[in-house]
């Protein structure tokens, strides 16, 4: 058997790929298929991490490709924001973690050491560190035989792409959608410059959102104790307030009144345009049993101790609610006892539907929570509750004149009181949380700064709150398929919290706001519509200068608005390049599925729901997203601390891009985290060595055929039932089925069929070329080679996926049959604990067959030891009878049928047992009456030693 050489037979049909443009598409009369995964920045190596979804994507294309639809898998480079502005800088600066991780990445991709030194030096220049990191995504796909049509390449760089960006913002700015004002941003005082997540260090891992805190002013001594909330519409139900006794507060001049307040909250409010002066320093204990007043229920209340009271997050003083705040209630369960002289009894507020009269008591006994200590079930219970409560739930009584109203009309209408007496501020503070659902603390910028929260007076930004726009956000929302659709919920959520979102920058890499070129485009708000310009950007490119892609012709380009005369005239394209520009647009938009890893669903793809929704009608919204969770490598987060980050680069010359991509789709459902495990990727990596033999051997028998028999037609019957399952699972995105199904079935059909001796040679071409053709999209250079090997005409990239059927049950009988009765002499022998000489099979007579028959029919014991045939039988056809219908086989043979298969199998078992097999239709040799306990498709079995 010849070896495999993954990397020579991967170079060989990665450079005929290219030569033979397969991956190249242009509209014609098919139907067309346009799939994107994002583009990754090019500020680094990627990684096997990233490799999941672009190979899950790749594998989509190439079966939609292999259904005979015009496939368009494109790729860019997004190089947009600061990332790489601040490796530049760090080169500059000789750091040498800098210095020492480029020279890394630059090696996976030039082995000289004198050219790689060169290189990175280079960096300094940021454009240099794009082209670079740039071109190695390219290699990196290729080198992963991703079935990309290269011509539409480009990077958000390209003066081209400025130009359509600024298209896409004049109509936003045009829509009111683009706002001016003031505006909190999360913002990185060293770079003096707004960040959001492509700027926040392993932003991609995290879920970045900004937290606005409505802070109550409660009466307090000469001013106010400010607590923070989420949810104000419960001041009704406060029955105290705690302050952390083991910190600090402080007594403050905030713009111009006196507040008590965490020392860590001054900082912060003055960065969000408020003056704030520390007037007196406190002790946490020193607040401990005084009042304080709660504006609206108009009551007082004590200040207590709860040591968990976070001064970090917002003022570190919150309000009591136990009848709504689970930790409220556990916290005030545990402090009663020593504080008997405050009335801590819960006040309901709010009836919602399955919940009882405390809600929050009724949580927690539900789920058994103890104490404080059971963090992990009181962050879900309050998760739960405030969501329900949000969204389901009534106000009651004791909410005064705020009584009978929807929770969300009562939170409304109660901080519009608040705010007109003048009781309540607002305050933005970190919401940043980690995969886990942590709260990130101290987050920081790439450039190693902590990033903190500023308002800016002058900021440009996106309405994401614009209620019409929303509206239409939630439209195609919901005319989209979302898989899997348990996501969905992701999305709504985003969709509705979503508010203002600071889209410029004052530096970095990208395109210029148009009306005011003070500021940069950011990266989460230049990546929203990118889709459409891969339909016709190899048409332009190089065509017309930048400067002439006017707004007017983006216009007729996706709107087929404007005078393609006037166009022409403006541009210096003819009006035939214009119309080509327009068909090409229309004929591969919508775009058909994204695929994308659910990190993405708090920013990337919303911002993309809410951008396509603003720009294009309704018939040229996406129609699909598709998404996985991330990767993780031995149980534990990549990390290079850690020393178990694989690049793409390694992983292709070390296992081979097929094993990689056989890993990556089936290790584990797209929908739960991927753990890269090595023992397994080996496991793999010698499933592909098994591919490649059997192929190749049957590759060398003689192509003539002769008869099929029996196990024949059995093994095509499988062979059809494999690709009708394997093509069904790739149509409803089922990856990791369809290689459980067109890999490893498959592979058990080889093994049986061989071990049974089958050896058509027209049967094992018919498998081999089938197989290859199953695993096609999932492991295409060893394929292309395989049907080289077979005498097959390149490329079977462009073959059609077999359609299949499903099994027919007549002719699968015969063999699960023998598989069953291989079963039973096993038992027996195990039971027995004898040497095999002599295997006895007896045939079922035709009266039990008659049994079965009736019993199929639905009819009683009456009836059928009514049957002459039947009834001479007393107690045994009674047994028989008792059986129901679903323990039956599906298909039962006739007694003559099932003695033909037998004794053709006899010389098989003989041979797995090494002993003689005789078959028998009658009893006229049965030493221990074995002939009695035979059935319709399960011989008796008398075993002689």
């Amino acid at each position: 058997m010849t070896e495999y050489e993954h990397s020579a037979v991967e170079s060989k049909w990665g450079r005929r790929w290219k030569e033979a443009r397969v991956f190249e598409s242009n509209p014609d009369g098919r139907g067309k298929f346009f799939l994107t995964v994002p583009y990754p920045y090019a500020s680094g190596a990627l990684h096997v991490g990233h490799a999941r979804s672009y190979t899950l994507g790749d594998v989509t294309a190439r079966f939609q490709r292999m259904l005979g639809k015009n496939v368009l898998f494109p790729m860019a480079s997004h190089i947009t924001g600061t990332p790489i502005l601040a490796i530049s800088t760090k080169i500059q600066q000789k750091n040498p973690k800098a210095l020492a991780s480029n020279k890394e990445y630059v090696g996976f991709y030039v082995k000289d050491e004198k050219k790689v030194e060169e290189i990175v030096n280079s960096f300094t220049e940021p454009q240099n560190v794009a082209n670079f990191y740039a071109n190695a995504i390219i290699q990196d796909f290729e080198s992963m035989g991703y079935s990309i049509d290269w011509r539409r390449f480009f990077t958000t760089g390209d003066k081209e792409y400025n130009a359509f960006i600024r298209w896409q913002y004049h109509h936003l700015k045009e829509r009111g959608y683009l706002v001016k004002g003031k505006h909190p941003v999360f913002y990185c005082p060293r770079e003096d410059n707004p960040v959001t997540t492509d700027d926040i260090e392993s932003g991609d891992e995290y879920t970045v959102e900004m937290a606005q805190f409505n802070l109550l002013k409660e009466p307090f001594q000469d001013g106010y104790l400010v607590a923070a909330t989420l949810r104000p519409e419960t001041i009704f139900g406060v029955v105290n307030v705690w302050v952390n006794p083991d910190k600090e507060y402080v007594k403050a001049k905030v713009d111009g009144e006196f507040w008590y307040v965490a020392p860590q909250f001054v900082e912060k409010y003055k960065s969000q345009q408020h003056e704030v002066e520390i007037i007196e320093r406190l002790k946490g204990k020193d607040l401990i049993e005084k009042k304080v007043r709660i504006p609206l229920a108009e009551r007082d209340v004590p200040i207590l101790p709860a040591p968990f009271v976070d001064v970090n997050i917002a003022t570190g003083v919150v309000n009591s609610v136990p009848a709504h705040a689970p930790y409220d209630y556990v916290a005030g369960e545990e402090i009663k006892a020593k504080y008997p002289q405050y009335d801590l009894k819960p006040i309901t507020l709010i009836r919602t539907s399955g919940y009882q009269e405390n809600p929050a008591k009724d949580l927690i006994e539900k789920e058994g929570i103890k104490s404080q200590a059971d963090v992990e079930k009181l962050e879900k219970v309050t998760a739960d509750l405030y969501r329900d409560e949000f969204y389901r739930g009534i106000t009651n009584k004791n909410c005064g004149e705020f009584a009978n109203m929807k929770v969300q009309e009562a939170k409304e209408a109660v901080t519009d009181e608040l705010k007109a007496k003048k009781l309540l501020a607002t305050m933005y503070e970190n919401g940043i949380k980690d995969k886990q659902g942590k709260p990130v603390i101290e987050p920081h910028c790439r450039c190693g700064s902590p990033i903190i929260i500023k308002v800016l007076p002058d900021q440009w930004f996106l309405d994401y709150g614009n209620r019409g726009w929303k509206d239409d956000a939630k439209s195609l929302l919901e005319n989209m398929r979302i898989e899997p659709d348990s996501y969905r919920r992701g999305f709504e959520h985003t969709i509705s919290w979503l508010h203002e979102w600071p889209c410029t920058r004052n530096r970095g890499l990208g395109t210029r706001l148009p009306f005011d070129e003070r500021w940069v485009i950011e990266s989460l708000s230049d990546s929203t519509i990118y889709m459409a310009y891969y339909t016709f950007v190899h048409k332009i490119r190089n065509k017309v200068p930048a400067e002439k892609l006017s707004v007017a012709l983006f216009n007729h380009i996706f709107l087929g608005l404007g005078d393609t005369k006037k166009i022409s005239h403006e541009t210096g394209l003819t009006e035939h390049a214009i119309k080509e520009l327009r068909d090409e647009f229309t004929y591969w938009y919508p775009m058909d599925e994204r695929r994308t890893a659910t990190a993405h669903i708090s920013n990337h793809l919303t911002f993309m729901i809410f951008h396509h929704a603003a720009l294009f009608p309704a018939n040229l919204w996406p129609k699909q997203i598709s998404l996985n969770e991330m990767l993780i490598a031995e149980g534990r987060k990549m990390s290079k601390s850690l020393g178990n980050v694989i690049p793409i680069r390694h992983g292709v010359e070390r296992l081979g891009a097929d094993t990689m991509r056989m890993y990556l789709v089936y290790a584990a459902d797209p929908a739960t985290t991927l753990d890269w495990r090595e023992s397994q990727v080996d496991n793999a990596r010698k499933r592909i060595k098994q591919f490649y033999d059997i192929a190749t051997e049957i590759a060398t028998k003689p192509k003539e055929a002769g008869e099929e028999n029996e196990l024949d037609l059995w093994m095509l019957n499988r062979v059809d039932e494999a690709a009708y399952y394997s093509r069904s699972a790739l149509e409803e995105g089922n990856v990791r089925k369809a290689v459980q199904v067109a890999f490893y079935d498959m592979l058990s059909n080889y093994n049986w069929y061989v071990r049974r001796s089958g050896n058509h040679p027209g049967t094992l071409r018919h498998f081999a070329e089938t197989w290859v053709k199953l695993m096609t999209p999932l492991t295409p250079f060893l394929c292309e080679e395989l049907w080289e090997t077979l005498g097959k005409t390149p490329f079977v990239s462009n073959e059609k996926y077999p359609e299949g059927k499903q099994a027919d049950p007549e002719v699968d009988a015969g063999e699960n049959m023998v598989k069953l009765l291989l079963e039973d002499v096993q038992k027996i022998l195990e039971v027995t604990k004898v040497a095999p000489k002599k295997i006895h099979l007896y045939v079922a007579p035709d009266w039990k067959r008659k049994a079965y028959a009736l019993i199929k029919e639905g009819k009683t014991m009456k009836e059928a030891m009514a049957d002459p045939e039947i009834r001479p039988h007393g107690k045994d056809a009674a047994k028989i009878m008792q059986s129901r219908k679903e323990e039956l086989p599906q298909t039962i043979y006739s007694k003559e049928k099932e003695t033909s298969i037998l004794n053709g199998a006899k010389e098989f078992i003989g041979r797995e047992f090494n002993a003689e097999v005789t078959v028998h239709t009658d009893a006229s040799h049965d030493p221990q009456g074995k002939a009695k306990y035979a059935l319709p498709m399960r011989p008796g079995v008398y075993v002689e030693a």
